[in-house]
């Protein structure tokens, strides 16, 4: 449909950090969205470390590395 926009998430935060874990939340900014893409990188990284397809926010990050920054970014999953 021309026109149909998706709109941003907002509001992105880190809490229970642990040396390999953090819970992230997020607001949708979307009341019918249903799953997000979440993507994470050190934070000196150029690209972007993965991704993956989530259904819960929040979400547990695993396998993080210890004393190390990370940036997240998370985009409502609005289909094509």
């Amino acid at each position: 449909l021309l026109g149909l926009t998706c709109p941003s998430t907002t509001d992105i935060v880190a809490s229970n950090i642990t040396s390999t874990s953090a819970d992230i939340s997020w607001n949708s900014n979307l009341s019918t969205a249903t799953n997000w893409w979440i993507y994470w990188k050190e934070q000196s990284a150029t690209d972007w470390l993965d991704s993956l397809n989530i259904t819960q926010n929040p979400f547990t990050l695993n396998g993080l590395n210890s004393n190390t920054n990370y940036r997240v970014k998370i985009i409502n999953n609005c289909g094509t």
